[in-house]
């Protein structure tokens, strides 16, 4: 369409054309643009949403388009049109999606039609409209149900078992159920019945009797066989229908006659047939004794009576017969009472609730009179004169008690009952009532409605009052008729500038541009128009969306690949003459591969096409044949945050851009390079149809095999923005895919939330963190195994690639059998076995253990051990810190433990245990069960730290540049010391003294108090000696001084030379054994460890420096019988100088015991 018309205009006069009458002018109209409603893409859209489907289910999305030119009308909103079902569905304002927002129920309704529309921004609004078609879809909710008039059935009593009541038929609200596969049962099941499951026939399983039960309501279960399952209950009345099955019994009652001044015309008394239970039975009545000619039976055995006009009582006898039993003899007494109009004026109505004429002559009749008999003189007579029902639940009662006004008819009726019939005047009052002003009837029992002329308009509901109405106005109008219409507007409803427009019970506001809702309330942010989780940000009425990393776009509406190692996307070969590539991305890894195209050939002349990360800039470079031409660019782009480059090439050509907002502020070098050819000739190249890799390859020989072209392997990352040569590509495009997902699911802290120590340093991997320190000044861990716990290393497949391409680069250069394998440890036990490292490539294997308590290396293929080095006769289970150093250099493996070393050269060429070929390397025992040379290998118990791989100190946990860690979940972080005397080895009277890891047991003889009577014990080598105190002398003090006679001095001068004595000997005997003990420890042999630090005080090993994590760690998997539980730390002057050789060695120095006895 066009917004502009050229017209040409030929004005000529009246006469014939020439040059000089004729003139041409050009008129250009330009079109302006009117406000047009926006235009849905259909005008009916077709939607369908199970009707269990839970709020927020989506339905459908409806799209419009506003061609409009003019800005100011080209913003629109969806929205529903009236009547379109608000309360169960909703619409996005802003992208049309439909979603439910409330509860469906196909039975109710199976279709809606929501009208929506599109409403824009124009003066005025214009609103285009389409139609949605919800088909709700049934899905199986419903059990069945009986039928209304199947709910009912009948049966006769005293019929036989297993008879036939009737057949169940049931219903199913859902569509396409199938009452065949309906099943029923009895839900609780019942005595008297049984339901087929299958068929729904229902029999009795008993004879039943009317007269015990006159009706049963069973409970049915009936399931519908769908899927789900659904059952449904209902209420089956069935019905038992009576026989005439019971005998008749004698009935014994009085007839009472009320006569109008002592005269009765004759006429019916009421029925007298027998006392029967059966429903139904007729029977034939006579008259067996009694006065026949004032008496007869008529049918229906009701007796009549002649015209009577005395004061008299009769006793009539009845036979009764139902024609199937024989029949009874019932015995009634006629008494005939008569009354007058004074009776009548000294009557009285009483009125009884929830009583009937027949409940209460049955129940209360006799008691009412013998009640009021018992309060008037023996002359007054209490006289019931009639009863009347009324309204079937009140009874009014006359009674000759007092006067009163009425009048009684002289037509009788009889009121019946079991033991009583009442026959009595027909009772008519006459009054009359005189009404206020708002009532009126017979009794004033009518109001006078105040809106029977219809007061109240509007629609308003009228509520009667006395004397006065009330309005209930709709919505929307006031005053005391409803008459007014409410300003809705009053209340300044309208927000955020809404002008409001005043409706009939009602308004509307209309709101300025960017803003929605009923009030205006909603912004521009009100629909959540940003996507995948943006943060929408409003500024008057307009908006802008920050969006989550890895998404972009004005609402976010465009997603990241994100790439893992190894991952890569593959797409149709680039051009053969001039490219343009265009990445966003964000990495912070220094070395990615970005794009990598060639041209299939492994010769030094390939062509290829290749944009990498090298050092955190970024590489571009390319070979046509001519030589390679190689540029890069200065900035920085592995920081993590998201760059944009175009490398475009031409011929020989080529340029590289960084396209960021920071390249305004730096040196043009920073962010743009390039490379211009003197040949300006345009040369076609192929790449063969071999496609152009993006984020990495599919296989590593892609690079290895042209090694002087990439220098990286893959790239980890996100990528929201790939195009080559103008055609933006996704995940879908590609012609190959591997590793990468849609979304960049980073977490941008990881290194911030790092545990990293002072000393380390947090490396950020992009999907993941670890701590680099550097050897020699980070902090050495340990950790504690229980002889089912491991540390396993996993070999990075990334590290392994970016190796062989180095190895390819250095000319196919693998690492040299002389060049030195070396693995280091430290470690410390108390059991005999256990593996310290286990370590496969395929089926070779290294492995270093403990074996019959000493150290073991060996190494072999399969299942079997070619090869050995063992350090026969040096204990590796004495709790002690070994230090382990295991060299491989060509055919010689040197096994290295603390002072002691073996080398062993083999005939084979032992296994490669630091070579990039290793899949499994497991520290502390194995994952599986592993069985080498028929014997099970057994996991490790105790500490191991500083463990060395190839001399990188290696983590217990976490990750390094080429192993992943992962330690099973019973390894301890740290280990505890060791105390030999917590389990006190000695013996009574010895005291145990801690000498390295074990201990020396002293005789300490005077722990036992032998000297008697205050004396002091002194002890000597191996004995000892009392001072015994003033009074007593001997051996242990137990003599006193009056027993010990002289025979030419006085006892004190004994006990003064005996005390003199005792002190010279024990004074020497100090001096002896200090020149003993000083020359025992010059004699003892001293062998300190090499490189042993002693300035902590610990039996941590001293190899390490500063303090190690033992502090607060925890020994997990000790042998209790070898090793006791609580152990404290001993100074370190014992621990380097006083290592304890084997028991037979040193005297009474023990080592730790095995299996709980001295060795």
């Amino acid at each position: 369409m066009t917004d502009e018309v050229i017209l040409s205009v030929l004005a000529k006069n009246e006469g014939p054309l020439t040059g000089s009458n004729i003139d041409e002018a050009t008129v250009t109209v330009h079109i302006i643009d009117a406000n047009d409603a926006p235009v849905f893409d259909s005008e009916q859209y077709i939607a369908s949403v199970r009707e269990d489907a839970d709020p927020q289910t989506y339905i459908t999305t409806v799209t419009a388009e506003e061609k409009d030119q003019n800005p100011a009308f080209r913003q629109f909103i969806y929205t529903f049109r009236e009547n379109s079902h608000y309360d169960l569905f909703d619409i996005n304002a802003v992208t049309g999606r439909i979603t439910l927002r409330g509860t469906l129920d196909r039975e109710t309704t199976a279709v809606y039609n929501i009208a929506v529309a599109a409403v824009d921004s124009g003066t005025p609004p214009m609103t285009g409209t389409a139609e949605v078609i919800v088909t709700v879809e049934d899905v199986n909710d419903n059990g069945p149900v009986l039928l209304g008039s199947n709910a009912v059935g009948t049966v006769r009593e005293n019929q036989p078992e297993n008879t036939v009541v009737m057949t169940l038929n049931a219903t199913d609200p859902d569509s396409g159920s199938n009452p065949a596969s309906f099943r029923y049962r009895l839900s609780p099941l019942s005595d008297a019945f049984t339901l087929n499951f299958v068929t729904g026939e229902l029999r009795t399983s008993k004879r039943l009797n009317r007269e015990d039960q006159l009706d049963h309501y069973l409970q049915v279960e009936i399931t519908d066989g769908g899927s789900p399952l659904m059952a449904a209950t209902s209420t089956l009345r069935i019905i038992v229908e009576d026989e005439n099955d019971q005998l008749s019994a004698s009935r014994h009652a009085r007839i009472e006659v009320k006569m109008y001044q002592s005269s009765f015309p004759g006429g019916p008394l009421g029925t007298v047939k027998p006392i029967d239970n059966d429903l139904g039975d007729t029977f034939d009545c006579d008259i067996s004794s009694g006065d026949q000619s004032k008496f007869r039976i008529e049918s229906d055995c009701i007796l009549h009576a002649e015209a009577h006009s005395s004061v008299i009582q009769y006793t009539v006898n009845v036979s009764g017969s139902d024609g199937v039993h024989p029949s009874v003899l019932s015995s009634f007494t006629v008494s005939f009472q008569d009354y007058y109009d004074a009776t009548l004026d000294a009557s009285i109505t009483i009125q009884l609730s929830a009583v009937s004429a027949e409940e209460f002559l049955t129940f209360h009749y006799d008691k009412l009179l013998a009640a009021m008999s018992s309060i008037l003189s023996s002359r007054e007579e209490v006289i019931v004169l009639s009863l009347t029902d009324i309204d079937d639940s009140d009874l009014n009662v006359l009674l000759a008690v007092k006067s009163g006004n009425g009048h009684m008819s002289k037509d009788a009726t009889a009121v019946e009952s079991v033991p009583i019939i009442l026959v009595g005047p027909v009772s008519e009052y006459t009054f009359t009532c005189e009404c206020s002003q708002e009532f009126f009837g017979d009794r004033c029992e009518t109001q006078i409605d105040q809106c029977d002329s219809e007061p109240c308009h509007n629609g308003g509901q009228c509520f009667d009052l006395l004397g006065d109405f009330s309005c209930q106005c709709l919505p929307g109008f006031g005053g005391k008729q409803c008459q007014m219409n409410t300003d809705e507007c009053s209340s300044s409803p309208c927000r955020n500038g809404g002008v409001c427009a005043d409706l009939i019970n009602g308004y509307r506001c209309e709101c300025l541009l960017g803003y929605s809702g009923s009030n205006c309330e909603d912004g521009p942010c009100a629909f959540n128009p940003c996507m995948n989780g943006a943060t929408c940000e409003e500024s008057g009425s307009e908006f802008s969306c920050v969006c989550s990393f890895g998404f972009w776009g004005s609402r976010c509406e465009f997603s990241s690949v994100s790439f893992q190692s190894s991952s890569f996307l593959a797409y149709p070969s680039l051009a053969s003459v001039e490219n343009s590539i265009i990445l966003e991305f964000a990495t912070t890894l220094p070395d990615a591969l970005l794009v990598y195209n060639h041209d299939g050939s492994t010769n030094q002349n390939g062509h290829f096409f290749l944009l990498e990360v090298l050092n955190g800039r970024v590489h571009f470079s390319f070979d046509l044949g001519a030589g390679t031409v190689s540029m890069a660019t200065e900035m920085r782009v592995d920081d993590g945050k998201w760059h944009k480059i175009q490398a475009l090439q031409k011929a020989q050509n080529g340029e590289l851009f960084n396209i960021d907002e920071a390249c305004n502020t730096l040196p043009e070098n920073a962010c743009r390079a390039t490379s211009v050819s003197s040949n300006l000739a345009l040369i076609e190249f192929s790449f063969n149809d071999n496609p152009v890799f993006v984020g990495g390859v599919d296989s590593v020989e892609q690079l290895t095999s042209r090694h002087w072209q990439a220098s990286t392997v893959d790239f980890v990352g996100c990528m929201r923005q790939i195009s080559i040569n103008g055609d933006d590509q996704s995940i879908i495009s590609a012609v190959q895919s591997q590793g990468v997902a849609e979304g960049c699911n980073r977490d941008e802290d990881t290194c911030t939330k790092s545990q990293c120590g002072l000393e380390s340093t947090c490396v950020d991997d992009w999907w993941e963190s670890r701590c680099q320190c550097d050897s020699g000044t980070c902090q050495k861990g340990s950790s504690s195994f229980g002889g089912d716990s491991f540390v396993e290393y996993r070999q990075r497949d990334n590290y392994r690639r970016k190796e062989l391409l180095n190895q390819a680069k250095e000319g196919g250069r693998r690492k040299r059998a002389t060049e030195i394998q070396q693995l280091k440890l430290s470690f410390r036990t108390g059991n005999a076995e256990g593996v310290l490292i286990f370590i496969k490539s395929g089926q070779k294997f290294t492995l270093l253990e403990v074996e019959d308590s000493m150290l073991r290396y060996s190494y072999g293929i399969g299942d079997y051990s070619q090869g050995t080095v063992f350090l026969y006769g040096i204990e590796a289970d004495d709790w002690f810190w070994h230090n382990v150093t295991l060299e491989r250099e060509d055919r010689s493996v040197t096994l290295h433990m603390d002072d002691t070393e073996k080398t062993r050269n083999f005939n084979g060429l032992p296994h490669d245990f630091t070579g990039l070929e290793i899949d499994m390397l497991i520290l502390g025992g194995t994952a599986s069960d592993v069985v080498i040379d028929e014997q099970e290998l057994k996991g490790f118990s105790g500490c191991i730290q500083g463990f060395e791989f190839d001399g990188e100190a290696m983590p217990f946990s976490g990750a390094n540049e080429r192993f992943e860690v992962v330690p099973s979940e019973n390894v301890g972080n740290g280990c505890q010391s060791v105390d030999p005397c917590a389990s006190m080895p000695c013996g009574s009277g010895q005291v145990c003294t801690s000498v390295g890891a074990g201990f020396t047991c002293y005789n300490r003889p005077c722990l036992s108090s032998p000297c008697e009577n205050g004396g002091s014990c002194f002890e000597t080598e191996g004995s000892f000696i009392c001072a015994c105190g003033e009074g007593y002398t001997g051996t242990l003090c137990t003599m006193g001084t009056s027993q010990v006679t002289s025979g030419n001095g006085s006892t004190d001068f004994i006990l003064i030379g005996v005390i003199a004595v005792v002190v010279i000997v024990v004074l020497l005997v100090v001096i002896l054994m200090g020149v003993f003990l000083r020359r025992r420890y010059n004699r003892q042999p001293k062998s300190p460890k090499p490189n042993m630090y002693t300035g902590n005080g610990s039996l941590d090993n001293p190899t390490f420096i500063n303090n190690d994590t033992f502090d607060d760690a925890t020994m997990i998997g000790y042998n209790a019988d070898k090793l006791p539980e609580d152990i404290p730390v001993i100074d370190a002057e014992t621990a380097g100088h006083h290592r304890p050789k084997r028991a037979e060695q040193r005297g009474s120095v023990k080592q730790l015991p095995r299996g709980g006895k001295d060795r």
